[in-house]
């Protein structure tokens, strides 16, 4: 009530969201020490260059955790990269499976799903 008193008088907006479940621990690290080092290797395979983590992470950030806004005059989308560390645990799933898939499809890498063993043939 009195945060509202404060702004008698003025325009305000009253936002109401939903609580959702940061990304945890465990997203983090299975993408840390799984996703990105399969990731960058694959790159390397491609390229020929060697990529950093921060690196491959920029790249993964800008291709797939993007804020997309649109120029309502021409239509033109604008990709802007957000911040992992905002991510759901649903948005950092789907985050993974759009990386695996990727890896899979462009870079013939297959990333284990998480608690997913991989044996060396």
């Amino acid at each position: 009530e009195k945060c509202i008193a404060a702004h008698e008088g003025k325009d305000i907006t009253i936002t109401i969201q939903r609580t959702r479940k940061k990304r945890s621990n465990n997203q983090n690290a299975y993408y840390w020490s799984i996703i990105v080092p399969l990731v960058a290797d694959g790159l390397e395979a491609l390229t020929g260059e060697i990529y950093s983590k921060e690196d491959v992470h920029a790249f993964l950030k800008g291709k797939f955790n993007v804020k997309e806004i649109v120029n309502p005059d021409s239509g033109e989308v604008l990709k802007v990269p957000k911040s992992t560390t905002e991510n759901t645990t649903t948005d950092m799933e789907i985050y993974h499976e759009d990386i695996r898939r990727f890896a899979d499809e462009f870079l013939n890498v297959r990333i284990p799903l998480p608690n997913e063993q991989m044996y060396i043939q």
